[in-house]
């Protein structure tokens, strides 16, 4: 069963929530899929436009367990929810929960700013999957004194010439992870976090005095990309979007990106991973590879959090 909270990220009305943990077979086995159906009722956005970024967290996981890296996607969303689908990209099995935030696209007034930190993590080289050296560690810098984050959203980004699709996974503990997904060795990424943050430890996630929601002139874009087919493994295994901001920012902002099933239709959807390339001021580069067994359709949600003017 998920929580749900709502505030205003960049002006614009988001509900953000989790999934309990569950347990997933490895990768190509019976039991690596799950999908969960999250209703936010009784609240409700004024729009279906809404865009939904989602990732794994191991926050709530037993500490005996082991913490694949694990897919999320984010499929059907509309103003009462949206259906939570997840594959285990890993070779090995275990459990894994989840962290999500839907934003609606039109803007309303009266809705509290949320208390949040917004950062990206240095890049970091990756070995293939399955091989030593295919997960990466972070240490995220404090949020604040006595505070703990109640969401948390990551995302890869790199260089457009060693691209490497890596899964994030957060923790509860100052500490981010993520895990390569290809099958081809070398390149790097790093990753774009934002955390939600609980002041008080008694769900405080508003913008108070003295705390830190999005300074005046950052803003928020976000769409979405409808569906490409994606082979497997080498073989047109990769889709590039080129994405293009409405307006430009004064500086690159951070993006975050989860695959959905626009378009799909009746064909099979897979499970791909998105990684924000070239990140620009006018725009970025959307590189997703399939990180799954089967051959399929997947499109992408996208979010850009980031400053106009305000330097």
């Amino acid at each position: 069963m998920s929580s749900f909270f709502s505030g205003n990220l960049g002006g614009l009305p988001c509900i953000f929530g989790s999934a309990e943990p569950r347990f997933y077979a490895a990768n190509g086995q019976t039991g690596d899929w799950e999908t969960e159906a999250i209703n936010w009722a009784p609240l409700a956005f004024g729009s279906d436009d809404v865009v939904v970024i989602a990732n794994a967290n191991q926050s709530a996981v037993p500490s005996n367990a082991n913490a694949p890296a694990v897919v999320a996607m984010a499929w059907n969303a509309n103003r009462n929810g949206f259906v939570l689908a997840t594959r285990n990209s890993d070779t090995s099995s275990g459990t894994m929960g989840f962290d999500w935030l839907a934003v609606d696209t039109s803007p309303v007034a009266g809705v509290s700013p949320l208390n949040m930190k917004l950062l990206t993590l240095s890049e970091e080289s990756f070995k293939r999957s399955g091989s030593s050296g295919d997960w990466g560690v972070w240490n995220v810098p404090n949020l604040q004194p006595n505070s703990k984050s109640m969401l948390t959203l990551l995302s890869a980004s790199t260089l457009p010439d060693d691209c490497r699709p890596v899964v994030g996974v957060a923790t509860d503990i100052g500490v981010v992870r993520a895990r390569n997904s290809d099958t081809v060795s070398g390149g790097a990424a790093s990753l774009s976090c934002l955390s939600v943050i609980d002041t008080a430890g008694g769900g405080n996630y508003f913008a108070q005095s003295g705390t830190t929601p999005l300074p005046a002139g950052y803003f928020l874009e976000s769409g979405n990309d409808g569906a490409s087919i994606f082979n497997v493994n080498f073989d047109s295994d990769w889709n590039r979007w080129p994405i293009y901001f409405p307006l430009p920012f004064s500086a690159p902002p951070i993006v975050f990106v989860t695959a959905n099933n626009i378009g799909s239709g009746t064909n099979n959807t897979v499970a791909a991973v998105g990684t924000a390339v070239a990140i620009r001021s006018t725009g970025f580069l959307l590189a997703a590879r399939n990180s799954d067994i089967s051959k399929g359709f997947a499109g992408f949600n996208w979010l850009a959090i980031g400053c106009r003017g305000c330097w």
